[in-house]
């Protein structure tokens, strides 16, 4: 493959793309989760109803995915530094937006597990035995870490795409390969 490929560049940039995109499909699993999980535990500790949960969570998570599909186009398009720039701003809008989406669904999370546990004396026995378990804590503590990577990861795409292309953050081959393929 040729340095001066105009391909390479696009596929490279295809393949941030579709890296970029990822995420959302695993964070919609996880919005579904919490809308299972309050649905057992009890609406009345949570902020939202079940289904409010996917309706609003999937809805962001899809106009974060066209921002930064359509910023990414954008980009691996694009022939002049203007260009450029506008689609890697519109990613960066997608991102930033799926950044806040899931800091606004952690805190509803945190949020739904005080409530369920300040009022745990006022749960059936079955809800606290579910609770206790430890197939259903290692479950809360692995989703709790694929949640936390998928934050981070998004968080870090941010940053690396705030000086445009070939930023500085992005030529970090040991962070792109650790934070970009959590």
């Amino acid at each position: 493959m040729l340095h001066n490929d105009p391909f390479s560049k696009m596929g490279f940039k295809v393949n941030v793309i579709l890296l970029t995109i990822a995420p959302a499909f695993i964070s919609a699993g996880m919005y579904i989760i919490l809308k299972k999980l309050v649905l057992v535990f009890g609406k009345q500790y949570s902020r939202l109803s079940p289904n409010a949960y996917a309706y609003i969570f999937i809805s962001s998570d899809v106009v974060s995915i066209i921002l930064q599909g359509v910023g990414g186009s954008i980009s691996a398009v694009a022939t002049e530094k203007a260009f450029l720039d506008q689609g890697v701003n519109i990613m960066i809008a997608g991102l930033v937006s799926q950044v806040f989406t899931l800091f606004v669904f952690a805190a509803l999370c945190v949020n739904f597990g005080l409530r369920c546990y300040k009022d745990r004396e006022h749960m059936p026995s079955a809800n606290l035995k579910l609770a206790g378990s430890k197939r259903f804590k290692l479950f809360l503590a692995s989703t709790s870490v694929a949640f936390l990577c998928i934050f981070v990861r998004c968080c870090y795409r941010v940053a690396e795409l705030c000086d445009g292309w070939g930023s500085e953050i992005m030529r970090k081959e040991g962070e792109f390969i650790i934070l970009d393929s959590e």
